[in-house]
């Protein structure tokens, strides 16, 4: 027969509860403290009901009522109008303007034309070719969005 090399062993373990119940009384207290930790146990596992009352149009509430879930109801109409008029309260940033963006197009388009060679004439390509550093800064700038800047310089620029 071979045995384990457990640290507790049940026949040892059984004989100290054996000589501790022995030894002590325990009296009343031992029973006490069962009947508590078994009376706790059976409340922690009650539930109490909840009871839900459905108040009518026009009904006072008896105490506080407090929403399980949070409900947001948006009157769209309200806030649709409300939306409008704090837009109309708000100070003009950028305005753009169209025209103003096309005849840049037609200005960059004609340069665009000039560098690439079509529809000019020798001359005029020469004349071009001294002012490519400042139609390059137009294409360069509109192509960063800076629409102000790139106007400002296209009108300082002449397509010949």
């Amino acid at each position: 027969m071979t045995t384990r090399n457990s640290p507790l062993r049940i026949n040892e373990l059984s004989r100290i509860t054996r000589t501790l119940f022995r030894q002590h009384h325990h009296g009343v207290g031992l029973f006490v403290l069962i009947a508590t930790l078994f009376v706790l146990s059976f409340l922690a596992g009650l539930q109490p009901p909840m009871q839900f009352r459905v108040f009518m149009a026009g009904e006072v509430a008896d105490s506080d009522v407090v929403a399980h879930r949070s409900l947001t109801v948006e009157d769209t109409e309200a806030a649709k109008i409300k939306r409008n008029q704090v837009a109309m309260l708000q100070p003009t940033v950028f305005d753009l303007s169209v025209t103003e963006i096309a005849a840049l197009r037609q200005k960059i388009f004609g340069m665009l034309k000039l560098i690439n060679g079509q529809e000019t004439s020798p001359e005029a390509q020469d004349a071009f070719r001294k002012q490519l550093p400042a139609a390059l800064e137009v294409v360069r700038l509109f192509a960063e969005g800076n629409i102000p800047a790139a106007t400002y310089a296209a009108n300082a620029f002449v397509i010949e």
